[in-house]
């Protein structure tokens, strides 16, 4: 643990210091700050083309600011107190996932990268009676991927690799289980996608969620994952119902997820390439 010596001390200052702290931080360093902007602009023009250009930058920079504040209250995962990382979450509804998942083996959380998305992962099995898995693609720098799979499994979060996921699905026996699956990141092979309009955008989609509820009949619930006041956390289930035609319930996880995104647009994460190919048009 000494390695992470820096990120202990942080996590175990006080909220509102270690808070004031990194504003303090961010308000100096932002104008020096290069990660992904080009990116970030670029996405923020594609979705909001009548903002001005001061407009997109001021989302741009709360984007940013919360991103960071979103990574600072991780830290007190890495040894906090279980009673502590759970006082300021709320879920308004656990039952659904907990009936579906004992009326049917399992259950399929569709997940995003909207609002603070890791702190959520991380406390669903402290909030669910039943084991909760991550489906994820392990992060090649090993530091990180190390700090990130301590703060994910500190209060009993499964990581499955998502190479993995089909033969967990397989062997996962009679037990209820809840597979936590993001499901809003662009996929390898744009063509096998499944391509809906997303933000104005034609927009290709992950279909592992669909295509695995389908294959297993299980029922799939969106998360949503909101802010509260000073890293407060309020979580809600949404029952997507299962689609009659091939790529219904995708459209549904999307439209969903626009939603979402459309309440509070610097919550979403918008350092993805998202949009690549040329026939990813805007639609207008």
């Amino acid at each position: 643990m000494l390695t992470y010596l820096p990120f202990l001390l942080l996590g175990a200052l006080p909220r509102f210091f270690r808070r004031g702290v990194f504003l303090v931080l961010f308000h100096f360093a932002y104008p020096f700050l290069s990660y992904r902007k080009a990116v970030v602009q670029g996405n923020l023009r594609r979705v909001f083309p009548t903002l001005s250009n001061k407009a997109r930058e001021r989302l741009q920079r709360e984007f940013f600011r919360e991103l960071g504040l979103h990574l600072v209250s991780l830290l007190p995962f890495l040894r906090g107190k279980k009673e502590d990382l759970l006082s300021r979450v709320i879920c308004e509804n656990p039952e659904l996932p907990q009936l579906l998942s004992r009326e049917k083996g399992a259950v399929i959380v569709a997940a995003s990268h909207c609002g603070p998305w890791e702190r959520a992962f991380a406390v669903l099995p402290a909030i669910l009676p039943h084991p909760v898995g991550l489906v994820h693609t392990p992060l090649r720098n090993g530091y990180f991927g190390e700090l990130l799979r301590r703060i994910r499994t500190r209060l009993g979060l499964e990581l499955i690799a998502r190479n993995d996921f089909a033969r967990h699905l397989d062997e996962r026996g009679v037990k209820p289980y809840c597979y936590l699956v993001p499901a809003d990141q662009r996929p390898s092979d744009p063509i096998r996608s499944h391509h809906v309009p997303f933000l104005g955008n034609d927009t290709p989609f992950l279909f592992g969620v669909e295509r695995y509820a389908g294959k297993h009949d299980l029922p799939v619930v969106f998360l949503s994952v909101k802010n509260q006041e000073k890293e407060g956390l309020r979580l809600r289930f949404h029952l997507i119902p299962p689609g009659k035609v091939p790529g219904e319930l995708t459209q549904a996880y999307a439209g969903l997820l626009e939603q979402e995104i459309l309440l509070d647009p610097c919550r979403w994460l918008w350092t993805h390439r998202r949009w690549k190919q040329s026939n990813e048009e805007p639609i207008r």
